[in-house]
Formats: structure tokens, sequence, C-alpha cells
């Protein structure tokens, strides 16, 4: 990454693809440096349009419900005619792509001089070892599977990071490097939707790797942390250690679990449901009702709160947590999930065994690093990857 920029401001179109909504932003990037006061990404519009959720979860449902609404947002991009745009970004979080930290060590008994040839060799063999693990899975499915990133997040000479490594000496060579792909069927829809609108090459990101990059930079003090995105249809979970994205993982409970939970148990509709958690959550809601409703809500709290602690429990074994968690989650049930994290049944899976530090990656916290225009909302999941392309 680099802190300067040639050329012209340009103008993005920017997509953010969850599974609970679509969000959508046009975005000018100055030429001048990013950590200046002008080289700050400016959002000239947002829009974001809720996937409809439906009372059962159905992978090709979802998928066409979730390019509907993606081609509403590409459409009220368009029509915001604000001026042509140069580039377009797509940014995925699950369930729409895979992910992968792969360590590269090269050891010889003699020093060695380091090159970009060696790195570029490297890692191609295991973005290939990366498909081909993958590759069966999904032509399971009849689907092929496409590359998205293989994005190098440190490397290590002789044991010791180091920022500019080549032409320097080494016995021991280790890279940490992501890899993420997305099955063909999937990135073909989408960019038949977009492409109907803004028919550009379309570079996709997942989001866990954007949000990793703004934290870290944001927050150098912290070389380790959990990030954890909770979205409508999963809840994603990411360790973060001496800088790198060591691991993943993800467990099919988010808001809309809640929901359907609630439709169930009070035998509502899935739309009224929705409306009763949040009078719930922001307090407004009867006593009687509210009530019901957190009796209707003990089963999916508890549920939740299982597979979380499952999670943490997997990316634990080879030692303690850290504290701090960098959570995103939309703001109507951010309360509901904090208060889950703060149980203290998930104090023994930290360094100290105490509570975790929950920082959540709300708009104020990004308000200093991008300006918002009229048009414009501060969505934190399109402000992190505003900043995220500032700063590629």
């Amino acid at each position: 990454m680099n802190s300067s920029r040639k050329g012209k401001d340009k103008l993005a179109v920017v997509f953010d693809i969850g599974s609970g909504s679509v969000g959508g932003a046009l975005v000018r990037f100055s030429k001048k440096p990013f950590d200046s006061a002008q080289g700050k990404p400016e959002i000239l519009y947002t829009v974001r349009q809720p996937i409809t959720l439906a009372p059962d979860l159905d992978f090709n449902v979802f998928l066409s419900e979730t390019a509907r609404s993606l081609e509403k947002v590409a459409n009220s991009l368009d029509r915001a005619a604000l001026g042509a745009p140069t580039e377009v970004h797509c940014f995925l979080a699950s369930p729409w792509y895979a992910a992968q930290t792969r360590t590269m060590t090269l050891s010889r008994n003699t020093p060695f001089t380091l090159t970009s040839k060696i790195i570029t060799e490297l890692a191609c063999r295991e973005v290939k070892n990366f498909e081909l693990n993958n590759i069966e899975r999904y032509q399971d499915l009849g689907e092929n599977i496409r590359i998205l990133e293989q994005e190098i997040m440190q490397i290590k000479l002789n044991g010791y990071k180091t920022i500019n490594p080549f032409g320097r000496k080494t016995k021991d060579l280790e890279v940490a490097m992501y890899i993420s792909l997305s099955p063909e069927k999937v990135l073909r829809e989408l960019e038949y939707r977009i492409q109907k609108f803004f028919n550009y090459e379309i570079k996709f990101h997942s989001f866990p790797f954007a949000t990793f990059v703004v934290t870290r930079d944001l927050f150098p003090a912290e070389s380790g942390f959990l990030f954890v995105d909770i979205a409508g249809e999963i809840t994603d979970l990411a360790k973060v250690s001496d800088d790198v994205l060591e691991e993943s993982i993800s467990f099919p409970y988010g808001k809309n679990f809640f929901i359907r939970s609630l439709s169930r148990g009070l035998n509502k509709d899935i739309s009224e449901s929705s409306s009763l958690l949040d009078l719930y959550l922001s307090g407004h809601a009867e006593k009687k009702t509210s009530g019901q409703v957190e009796q209707s809500l003990a089963d999916p709290r508890g549920d939740w709160l299982r597979a979380f602690q499952d999670s943490l429990s997997e990316v634990s074994s080879r030692q303690p947590l850290p504290e701090r968690i960098f959570l995103t989650v939309d703001a109507d049930v951010a309360v509901l999930f904090k208060s889950l994290i703060d149980q203290e049944q998930l104090h023994q899976y930290t360094v100290t065994q105490g509570r975790f530090n929950v920082t959540i990656l709300e708009p104020r916290v990004f308000q200093p690093y991008c300006h918002a225009g009229n048009n414009a909302e501060y969505d934190p999941f399109l402000i992190i990857e505003s900043i995220f392309i500032n700063r590629i």
C-alpha cells in the first residue's frame, strides 16, 4: 500500500453485498495523499436496500433476492447522475466468498537474496494449492470458482518482520498471504446486475480483509484482536495475531435468525416479527409485548451464544485470545449482540480471563477519515470499504 496518488481525482462505484442487505455508494477519491485533509475519500451518495427475508433459507432463492436488491441499488446509483465513474468495487461478506490465510516458508543452509520472483513463485504455488483444495467442494455443486484476492500481509526474514525485504539476505523466509475465492455462479450473477448500469470491469474484494486492513491501520497499537461481523444470516469471527489475519470461522446465526425465531414463537409473519424486535430492543415495546419477545428470544440467544463459544474455542485452541473485539453489526441490533458477547462464560477464552473489550465500528469511529455529502449516510460498511480503496 502507498500513501500517494498520481493523476486526477477519480469517481468510483462501491457495492457492499452482505447477507441482510446490499449497499452502494458513489465515492470521489482525491489524488492527494490519503493522510492529508484533502486526501480523504468523499462519499457523495449512498443507498441501502434490504434483501427480502424468507421464512426459510434456500441458497438459490437467497442469491436471486440478493441480486434483485443489488440491481435496485445499482439503478439508484446510476440515476444519481453525479459523474462518470472510472472504477467499480464490489465487497462480499459471507456467504458469498471463502478465504484462508496460507503461510509460505523457504529455508536454506546458506543465505540467499530475496527477490520478487521468489515471492511470486511461492505465491503461485499456494494459490494453486488453495484452488485444488476448494475446487472439488464447489464442483460437487456443479460450480467453478474464481480467485478474488491473493494479498501478502507480512514477510519475515530470519524470524523478523520486514517492511522492505527485497534485496536482503536470509536463511529463513516466512510469508503470510490471504487468499479468497467465490463461485463463478455468484460472481456472474452479480456482474450481470451491476453491468446493466456500469459496464466496467468489477474489482471484487472480501469484506473481512478490507476491515482487517482498515482496522490494523487505524488502530496501530492493536497487533492482536478479534473481528466479529454479524450480518443478516451469518456471523463471522476472525482472529488477528501479530498484525496477520490468521484464521476465520463462520456460523449461520445472524440478525435474521432472531427474527425467524420470533416469527415461530409468536406466530407472527416475518415483517411483524422484525418490527417487534426493533420495538423491544429500542425499549419502546409495551410491557406485555416485551415479556413475550423476551421469552421467545431465550432459545435463540442460547443457540447464538453456544455457536459463538464454540467458535472462540476453535480459534483459541493454540493460545488464549486477545480481549479486544472490533464488531460490525447493524445499529438496531448492536445492543443485543454486545450483551451476548459480554456474557461471563466467555471470559475463559481471553488472555486475562476477563471481559472482552468490544469496540463497535460505528460511523463516528471513521468520520475523521472520510467526508460525506448531503446525499450520503455515514454507513459504516461503505465507509470501511471506501477507506480501504483509498489506501490500496
